[in-house]
């Protein structure tokens, strides 16, 4: 049994998830708690998960100015968290894929588009228009 420090209630391990980094390897609040939380802030707009919303994005080379990567995202903030800070998942990093510096690229906002059929149409303009393969994987 652990005591939440959210909720404050005792409940058996099982409803916490892992932490290595923890003395006994589990997260402090029980499962429920950080379902929550995380539901709270991705529904609050003023949210700095949700603070740039939606939209559609580029990766462009400091030194010329090129664009070498349009996307789209309901969540900017993660996206440009994901492509210059090492994530949880390699895959989602066009920077880290192609193993090229981060301190070389900017993440641009081009357009703010919540609805997710606009922000499709609008990657896929852009990338037809800059002449960008579709699944870019090397420069």
């Amino acid at each position: 049994m652990k005591k939440c420090s959210k909720c404050r209630e005792m409940k058996p391990l099982n409803e916490f998830h892992k932490e290595k980094k923890s003395k006994d390897g589990l997260q402090g609040y029980c499962k429920p708690c950080r379902h929550k939380d995380g539901k709270k802030q991705y529904a609050d707009p003023d949210s700095a998960k949700n603070s740039l919303g939606g939209g559609v994005y580029a990766i462009i080379r400091k030194a010329d100015c090129k664009t070498v990567y349009v996307g789209e995202t309901a969540f900017l903030y993660q996206r440009k968290y994901d492509h210059f800070h090492n994530g949880k998942n390699p895959k989602n990093s066009f920077l880290r894929r192609n193993n090229l510096n981060p301190a070389e690229y900017e993440f641009a906002i081009w357009h703010r588009i919540e609805d997710e059929t606009w922000r499709k149409r609008l990657e896929n303009i852009y990338i037809e228009t800059l002449g960008l393969p579709q699944k870019l994987n090397v420069l």
